[in-house]
């Protein structure tokens, strides 16, 4: 899995996704700001070994993310946070990943 994640700050706790994602199968990480680098924060402290990519736009981390992802493998969307800063909502935001990965 190459995980597309981050967002708007609402103040989330993002240790518990951060173990999770320690545990998970994870190929890459593309992170969108602004919690992305909170997430990536929470991540190196717990030493993740897989590959933490930023990205400001949600074209851009759709674009690193499949540079990253294995054969046979998955892109995945599922950011932890409201992208308020670049979509006015969630299904504006899901338009545009569709989108980008139209190429």
């Amino acid at each position: 899995i190459v995980l597309i994640a981050g967002g708007s700050d609402r103040g989330q706790d993002y240790d518990e996704l951060a173990e999770a994602l320690m545990r998970a199968k994870i190929a890459a990480l593309i992170l969108l700001p602004v919690t992305g680098a909170r997430l990536r924060e929470a991540l190196q402290k717990r030493g993740a070994s897989f590959p933490l990519i930023d990205a400001s736009k949600v074209a851009e981390a759709v674009t690193e993310a499949f540079k990253r992802v294995p054969k046979d493998g998955v892109v995945l969307l599922s950011p932890a946070a409201p992208s308020f800063e670049e979509f006015k909502n969630f299904e504006e935001r899901g338009k545009a990943f569709k989108e980008a990965c139209l190429f």
